[in-house]
């Protein structure tokens, strides 16, 4: 009996997670997305269409996918299989994503990154998309529109299928409304303690590239001491959420922006900026060498507390005085060794050993500033190697970098101590620069 009762007891289980997937297959389940036939006999398909930030690629059947968070784990990988491995595709803004795939004349999927890269699809004549492949799923690739027509229910996309276009109808995840936003005269200006930031008039390419221009930014100090120089990461979103960046992945002090695609006579510039303030120029950095650099008052402002050059060795630093330990070798080490404590009465002390020349910077509080030694003229150069401890005490919160390269050990080079950090992020609403009125963007349809 206790074995028939279990039986049924499975059996109701194993019924109600039927039941249950069923349900939401019927319920969740999509339309049916299109399937191309290319020129040479291969397939296109497309799996999955969403609008975000993510989208995970879905690696096996649906009817999987819609059982497993129900199914017991005991049950789980003798009824459904082992959970595969996820892809998973991110952008900086919201963007269309459309998982596809590609089985060639063989019946394989694509994984030749050359093979992918020969099919474009368009969604309208401005909005493209380059494939990207991930290794985790053979033959699929998401396909990232930062640029379409929000507002429609349905879109149409291009395939070149190697002798002619072919048009494929998806739907449109989340239509979009266009934002009630109102644009400011340029220049514009954006404070936070201390500086404003000025947006001037927008640069445009004209005849030559007409469809890119180029903001420019300057920050101007409201203390004693001037800013630094800038490098910006800015981003454009028009009313219905299409979006386009410049200085990125490498921000850059007069970021590009390409705004075809880009609608509407209000955009929203999002400006995400670093500042690069000199704290002077040291001696060549010889093993043992020390150089406390004083603080200037912006620097301060951003919560640095201590600034110490050093050449290769080992050292104490503590409350911003650097000792030379020439007992302890560093000859073996491949990285710096940074390590902090606190000491009496208030004070702080760090322990660093450094195979290379460097600098240790200590901030407070929050502070997200750093600092490093660059070569004057000239690029920054070699690998960065990064090295950072974090000290907390009695509420207080003290953040110890250490930056350190191959840097020349020569008379007559000139060494800089840079001191660099993000500003907060700023937005302004500015007129289109292609001067598009709204009531001319496109309708649903």
């Amino acid at each position: 009996m206790k074995g028939l009762r279990f039986s049924r007891r499975t059996g109701w289980v194993l019924l109600s997670v039927v039941l249950a997937a069923v349900v939401l297959f019927v319920v969740r389940s999509p339309e049916r997305l299109p399937r191309v036939e290319m020129s040479d006999g291969s397939v296109l398909t497309v799996v999955k269409v969403k609008v975000g930030t993510n989208s995970v690629f879905p690696s096996e059947r649906d009817w999987k996918r819609y059982v497993r968070p129900f199914c017991p784990d005991r049950w789980e990988n003798a009824l459904l299989g082992a959970a595969p491995m996820v892809s998973v595709m991110r952008t900086r803004q919201d963007s269309l994503l459309i998982w596809v795939k590609h089985q060639g004349v063989n019946g394989k999927p694509t994984v030749n990154r050359r093979d992918w890269e020969r099919i474009l699809l368009a969604e309208g004549p401005e909005d493209t998309a380059v494939p990207a492949t991930f290794g985790t799923s053979p033959g699929a690739v998401c396909l990232e529109f930062r640029t379409y027509r929000r507002d429609a229910a349905r879109l149409s996309l291009k395939v070149w299928n190697g002798t002619n276009d072919v048009r494929l109808e998806v739907p449109n995840p989340r239509p979009a409304s266009p934002a009630p936003w109102q644009a400011g005269l340029i220049p514009q200006t954006n404070r936070f303690p201390g500086s404003d930031i000025i947006l001037h008039p927008l640069g445009i390419y004209a005849s030559y590239r007409p469809d890119r221009f180029h903001p420019r930014l300057t920050v101007k100090s409201r203390g004693g001491e001037p800013a630094g120089w800038m490098e910006w990461h800015i981003t454009i979103t028009d009313a219905w959420g299409n979006w386009a960046e410049g200085g990125w992945p490498l921000r850059t002090p007069r970021p590009d922006l390409k705004c075809s695609g880009l609608r509407g006579s209000v955009w929203r510039l999002r400006a995400d900026g670093v500042e690069y303030l000199s704290a002077g120029f040291v001696p060549p950095l010889t093993n043992g060498a020390t150089v406390v650099i004083p603080i200037g008052d912006r620097a301060r402002e951003f919560g640095v507390r201590c600034l110490v050059a050093v050449g290769a060795g080992s050292y104490r630093v503590a409350d911003g005085v650097a000792t030379f330990l020439p007992e302890k070798s560093v000859e073996t080490l491949a990285t710096a060794q940074l390590s902090a404590k606190t000491s009496k009465p208030k004070g702080w002390q760090a322990a660093l050993m450094a195979p290379y020349p460097g600098v240790l910077c200590v901030t407070e509080g929050g502070s997200h500033h750093q600092a490093r030694v660059r070569v004057r003229p000239g690029k920054i150069e070699g690998q960065k190697i990064w090295t950072s401890a974090v000290l907390e005490e009695e509420g207080k919160r003290l953040q110890f970098h250490f930056f350190s390269r191959h840097l020349p050990a020569v008379a007559g080079e000139k060494l800089e101590v840079e001191v660099f950090g993000p500003l907060p992020y700023l937005e302004y609403f500015i007129p289109s620069p292609l001067a598009i009125d709204t009531n001319s963007a496109p309708s649903g349809r």
